[in-house]
C-alpha cells in the first residue's frame, strides 16, 4: 500500500540477493576470463525472468502513478512535465553525486579502487577484498533494485523488461568510459537526448541512432568521453 516502502523493499531485497549471488556464484569465475563473468550475469537474467513468469505470469501489468504524484503537470518553459519524472530527474542526479562521492572521496572508495587494479596487493595491505567484492556486488544490485522501483511507475511491467537495460548499459559504459561515474551520468544523459530527438526525426530509425552515436565516440575516443586510455 506504500510506494515508498515498496522501492526500500526492492533496494534492500535485491542487494541481498545480489550479495548472496556473488557469493554462491560470480566469485567462482573471478579467476577467468572476464567475459564468464558476463556470461554468468546474463545466464541468471534468463533464469530469473522464467521464475517471474512462474510465480507472476507473462502478462503485462501496469502498476499506476502513486497517488503522491498523480497531480497536475509542472510546466517547464511552457511544456507539461509530470512531477514524477521530475522525481525522477532529481534522483537520478542525487544517486550519481553519492556514488561519486562515496568512491573518491571515502576510504572506501579508494579501496575499491584499488582493489579493482590490482586485488592482490590491496589483499596484501591488510584489506579484506572478500568483503570488499561482496559490498561492490550488493551496492550495485542496490542501485538495481532501486532503478527497478523508480521505473515501475512509468513502465509496462513483464518478464525480460531490463533486457533492454542491459543493451543501454552496455552502450552508456562504452560511451561514458570505463569506471567514470561522471561520465555514465553523461552517457546517459546523451542517450536520452538522441532518443527523444531522434523519435521526431527519424521515428523509424531511433535506436540506430545511439549506436552510431556508440560508433561516432569509439572512432574518435575510444577509451570512452571521460575513459582513461592505456598507459603508453
Amino acid at each position: 500500500g506504500s510506494y515508498g516502502l515498496a522501492a526500500l523493499a526492492a533496494v534492500a531485497g535485491v542487494a541481498v540477493f545480489g550479495a548472496l549471488l556473488e557469493r554462491l556464484f560470480i566469485s567462482r569465475v573471478y579467476k577467468q576470463e572476464f567475459l564468464m563473468q558476463l556470461l554468468m550475469c546474463y545466464g541468471w537474467v534468463l533464469v530469473l525472468d522464467d521464475a517471474v513468469k512462474l510465480i507472476f505470469g507473462a502478462e503485462f501489468q501496469s502498476m499506476g502513478m502513486p497517488p503522491t504524484f498523480a497531480v497536475a503537470p509542472v510546466f517547464v518553459a511552457g511544456t507539461p512535465v509530470p512531477p514524477f519524472y521530475m522525481f525522477l530527474i532529481g534522483t537520478a542526479f542525487a544517486v550519481a553525486l553519492c556514488v561519486w562521492l562515496l568512491i573518491e572521496k571515502t576510504a572506501y572508495g579508494k579501496k575499491v579502487r584499488a582493489a579493482a587494479v590490482n586485488p592482490a596487493m590491496t589483499g596484501a595491505l591488510g584489506v579484506n577484498t572478500t568483503l570488499l567484492q561482496v559490498s561492490v556486488f550488493a551496492l550495485g544490485a542496490a542501485l538495481a533494485g532501486m532503478a527497478g522501483g523508480l521505473a515501475a511507475p512509468v513502465r509496462s511491467l513483464v518478464p525480460g523488461m531490463g533486457l533492454s537495460i542491459l543493451i543501454e548499459s552496455f552502450i552508456v559504459t562504452v560511451i561514458g568510459g570505463m569506471g567514470s561515474i561522471w561520465g555514465a551520468l553523461v552517457a546517459s544523459i546523451l542517450i536520452g537526448l538522441t532518443r527523444a530527438f531522434g523519435s521526431y526525426a527519424f521515428p523509424l530509425f531511433t535506436e540506430g541512432l545511439v549506436f552510431v552515436l556508440m560508433a561516432i565516440v569509439l572512432i574518435l575516443r575510444p577509451e570512452g568521453l571521460f575513459g582513461k586510455g592505456e598507459p603508453r
